[in-house]
C-alpha cells in the first residue's frame, strides 16, 4: 500500500511538472498568439483603405465622345458623311471609369476583427446545428470580415483585370490611331511641300502680273484708242461708201459724157487725123489740171482743167476757140513723183472745165489712174 502511494505520488508529481512546463510552453504561445492576432488586426486595418467598398454613380453624359473617322481622306466625303468606327458602342466600357465612391474602414469594426466565434442575441456563442462545433464564420466575426474583405478584392481584382484587357483594346486602337496619324501626317507634308511650291509659283505670277501691270494697263489704253480710232475709221469707211457712191453716179454721167464726146470726136478725127500733127504751145509751167476717169480699153482719158489754163488756152472770156492737139505730161505725186506718161488734147469743153486726151502709147511707163496730175513741164 505504502509502495502504491509513493507510486502515485510521483506521478502526480511528474504530472505536475509536466503541466508546468506545459503551462508555459502555452502561456508563450498564448503571447505569440495574441499578438499575432493584433498584427493581423492591424494588417486588416491598413489593407482595408485599398478595397473599394462602393463604387460611385455612373455620370450622365450630355455628349458622346466623338466617334472615329475611318473613311479615306478624300473631297467626296466633304459633303458626305464619313464612315464612323464602333469603338466607343461596342468595344469600350465606361464603367470601367467609375471610381470608387467609398473604401474598406475596419478603424470602427476592430471588435469584430478579435471577435473569433458568432455570438446570438443573448451573447453566447452560437453552435451549429449540423456539426454541433462552434461557429466561426458569419457576420460579427474575424471570418466574416475576412470573407468581406476577400470578396471586394476579388471584385475589385476582376475589374483590374478588365481593365488591362481594356488598355490592351485601347493599346490596339491608339495605335491604329497613330497610324492613321503618321499617314495623314505624311500626306500632309508632301500637300504643304507641294503647296508651298505653289504658293512660291503663285507669287512668281503675282509679281510678273505686278511688272505686267503697267503694260496690260498701257495695252487697255491702247485698246480703247484703237476702238476709238476703229470707230472713227467705222465712221471714214461709213463716208467713203457715201462718197463712193457718189464718185460712182458722177463718174457713170461722166463717163456717159465722155462717150458723146468721144463720138462727136471721132467724126471729126476721122477726117482731119491726117492732117494734124503735134504743134508746140507756149503754156506757162505748172500743174493744169487732173485725170478724172480712165478708159484703158479705148485709151484715153478725161481731165478736169483748171481756170488758169482755160484762160491762158481760151482767154480771159473763154471766147477763143479750144486749142486741139496740146501735148501735156501726166504725172503721179508722191515721195518721189513719178512720170507716167504723155496725152494729146483732143477736145475742150470749157463750160464743163473737161478735155478728153488720148494716151500716147510711145510715152506711157505705168497705168494712168484717176487722181493723177496733168502738167507742162
Amino acid at each position: 500500500m505504502g509502495k502504491a502511494l509513493k507510486i502515485l505520488v510521483i506521478c502526480i508529481l511528474v504530472l505536475s511538472i509536466v503541466a508546468v512546463i506545459l503551462a508555459h510552453m502555452v502561456y508563450g504561445k498564448r503571447e505569440q498568439v495574441i499578438a499575432r492576432n493584433q498584427i493581423l488586426t492591424s494588417g486588416y486595418v491598413k489593407l482595408a483603405p485599398t478595397i473599394e467598398d462602393k463604387l460611385a454613380d455612373a455620370a450622365e453624359q450630355k455628349n458622346p465622345p466623338p466617334g472615329k473617322d475611318i473613311s479615306p481622306a478624300t473631297p467626296e466625303f466633304i459633303d458626305k458623311a464619313p464612315e464612323v468606327s464602333d469603338f466607343w458602342t461596342k468595344k469600350y466600357s465606361a464603367s470601367l471609369e467609375l471610381g470608387a465612391q467609398s473604401m474598406l474602414d475596419m478603424n470602427k469594426r476592430k471588435g469584430e476583427l478579435m471577435t473569433l466565434y458568432k455570438m446570438n442575441a443573448l451573447g453566447d456563442i452560437e453552435v451549429d446545428s449540423t456539426t454541433g462545433a462552434k461557429r466561426t464564420d458569419g457576420e460579427g466575426t474575424m471570418q466574416g470580415i475576412i470573407e468581406e474583405m476577400v470578396k471586394k478584392s476579388g471584385e475589385q481584382l476582376g475589374r483590374l483585370n478588365e481593365t488591362r484587357q481594356m488598355l490592351a483594346i485601347v493599346r490596339d486602337e491608339l495605335i491604329d490611331t497613330i497610324n492613321d496619324l503618321n499617314k495623314n501626317k505624311i500626306e500632309l507634308r508632301k500637300n504643304i511641300k507641294d503647296m508651298n511650291a505653289q504658293k512660291v509659283k503663285l507669287d512668281e505670277t503675282t509679281a510678273e502680273l505686278e511688272r505686267q501691270k503697267p503694260l496690260v494697263q498701257a495695252a487697255e489704253a491702247a485698246k480703247k484708242v484703237a476702238e476709238e480710232k476703229a470707230a472713227d475709221m467705222e465712221k471714214q469707211k461709213t463716208d467713203l461708201e457715201t462718197k463712193y457712191q457718189e464718185l460712182e453716179i458722177d463718174f457713170k454721167k461722166r463717163d456717159k459724157e465722155l462717150k458723146e464726146l468721144r463720138k462727136g470726136l471721132s467724126e471729126a478725127s476721122s477726117t482731119a487725123a491726117a492732117t494734124i500733127k503735134d504743134q508746140v504751145f507756149n503754156f506757162t509751167p505748172g500743174v493744169k489740171g487732173k485725170v478724172v476717169a480712165v478708159n484703158d480699153k479705148w485709151n484715153y482719158i478725161l481731165v478736169e482743167l483748171d481756170d488758169t489754163f482755160l484762160k491762158e488756152a481760151m482767154g480771159e472770156d473763154l471766147a477763143k476757140p479750144a486749142p486741139t492737139g496740146v501735148i501735156m505730161s501726166v504725172k503721179r505725186t508722191g515721195t518721189p513723183e513719178i512720170f507716167i506718161t504723155k496725152v494729146r488734147l483732143t477736145q475742150i469743153r470749157a463750160k464743163n472745165k473737161h478735155a478728153i486726151g488720148d494716151i500716147l502709147a510711145d510715152w506711157k511707163q505705168q497705168p494712168v489712174r484717176e487722181g493723177d496730175v496733168i502738167f507742162f513741164p
